[in-house]
Parts: structure tokens; C-alpha cells; sequence
């Protein structure tokens, strides 16, 4: 028989099974030879690396994939992070008492006067800080508003001076000369409200 051109073969050369691989198949080797008149015989293709570069890229193209997924999952988490709100804007309303603030130096290190209009800012809205003197709320001013049961809504300007430690959200204690302006003294406590205003 004579051959015309080189003709593809493939041959498969066994070699015994290694029983501790996956499916004890790892002996197979199969390569392309190409076969020729001349007798020259060469290897060409390697089936088992081909398919470890075939596996190693499949690994990577996952690895990929997933840090892609963890990022897309990081900014959704970060882009629904919760606003923060404020207790400076808006009106407030709650409780109107009164005090002395003559009997000493008040939270924010002044020394007022019972004649002056100032007050003192619950608690909950003069916040805390290492320094109360300086909080922030300190030398602001509020403008106070009640309606008595009878008669026209009253108003006063009052600058915030202090800290009530009892009152509670929205809530202002008023100097005496202050809270004359909305209601006699002996009235004790009133429903207010008030704002930040300029001072």
C-alpha cells in the first residue's frame, strides 16, 4: 500500500491505570501523530494539558464571577445606609416652666439673671459634648409661642443658656421674667411651642 500524503492517525498508548487518581484513568494518554513515507514521526497535540488549560480557565473566569458578586452586593449594602436627622430644624412643641437662673453659672458657663429673657434646653436636645460650655445649642436663640385659653397667642425671644436635666423633648424652662411674657407665674407650666430663630 502506498501513501499519497501524510495521513492523521490516532493512537492511543496505554500505559497501566494509576488507581489512586479520579477514575483511576490517568494512564490514557492520547496523542496525534503525523504518519509519513519517510518515516518521520511527531507528536502533535497533548489532549491531557489542552484540558488542564481548559480547567485552569474556568477556575479563573469563577474567581472573577464572584468578586464581581461580592462587590455589587457591598455598594447595594452601602447605598441603603440610613440618613442621619437633626433637632435643630422644625417646630418644636412640649412643656413651658419656669426657673431662677440667678442661683449660679448654668451649663453653658454664663452667669444670667432672673430679669433676663434666657432658658434653659431639655436635655435631650442640648446633647452631650466632653465641654457642655460648648455645645452647640448655646447662644442660639428660640422664639416661643403659646395660645392661652382665652385671649390671643402670645410670644417671646428667649436665648438658650442652660440645660433642664428633667425636662423632656421639646421642652424649655423659662426664666420668670421670660415666661411672664406668656403666662402669670402662677400658672406654673403651659403647652408651647417654639423654633430657632435669630437672635
Amino acid at each position: 500500500m502506498k501513501f499519497f500524503a501524510k495521513t492523521l492517525f490516532l493512537v492511543s498508548l496505554l500505559t497501566p491505570p494509576d488507581l489512586g487518581s479520579e477514575g483511576g484513568m490517568s494512564g490514557i494518554r492520547s496523542f496525534f501523530f503525523f504518519v509519513g513515507a519517510d518515516s518521520g514521526i511527531i507528536p502533535e497535540i497533548n489532549f491531557n494539558k489542552r484540558q488542564a488549560a481548559k480547567s485552569s480557565s474556568k477556575t479563573s473566569s469563577s474567581s472573577v464571577s464572584a468578586k464581581a458578586s461580592t462587590t455589587s452586593a457591598t455598594s447595594a449594602t452601602s447605598s441603603t445606609a440610613p440618613v442621619p436627622t437633626t433637632n435643630t430644624d422644625g417646630i418644636f412643641t412640649g412643656d413651658g416652666t419656669y426657673y431662677d437662673p440667678g442661683v449660679g453659672i448654668g451649663s453653658c458657663g454664663l452667669l444670667n439673671t432672673t430679669s433676663q429673657l434666657v432658658c434653659a434646653l431639655n436635655y435631650k436636645q442640648y446633647g452631650t459634648n466632653p465641654n457642655p460650655n460648648k455645645a452647640e445649642c448655646c447662644g442660639k436663640c428660640a422664639l416661643v409661642s403659646y395660645t392661652p385659653p382665652t385671649g390671643p397667642k402670645k410670644e417671646v425671644k428667649v436665648q438658650i443658656v442652660d440645660r433642664c436635666p428633667v425636662c423632656e423633648f421639646g421642652s424649655l424652662d423659662l426664666s420668670s421674667a421670660a415666661f411672664e411674657k406668656l403666662a402669670p407665674l402662677t400658672v406654673g407650666r403651659i403647652k408651647i411651642s417654639w423654633k430657632y430663630v435669630s437672635c
